[in-house]
């Protein structure tokens, strides 16, 4: 199980992606159900919270990737390798 830390990371700009799309899915679904919309725009506009949706979850995964401990951890490992014994 990963630390719940590794999820909030407000210097990445993945983390300010992540939060701005998923923002935007809950406006866009919580405007399809309040307002008496037509039913193709009811339609184009779940597509593009389902959309902003799958964005969002792209950014948590690219964020999770260039994790900076991760980086810095294996930088560590790669010197400490390259030291005579």
């Amino acid at each position: 199980m990963k630390p719940i830390s590794r999820f909030i990371q407000p210097r990445s700009p993945y983390f300010w992606l992540m939060v701005m799309f998923n923002a935007l899915t809950g406006l866009l679904a919580w405007v399809t159900q309040t307002m008496p919309l037509p039913g193709f725009l009811k339609v184009m506009i779940a597509v593009l919270a389902i959309g902003n949706g799958v964005l969002g979850y792209w950014a948590l995964r690219l964020m999770l990737r260039t994790t900076p401990s991760a980086t810095c951890s294996a930088t560590q490992s790669a010197d400490q390798a390259d030291q005579p014994k």
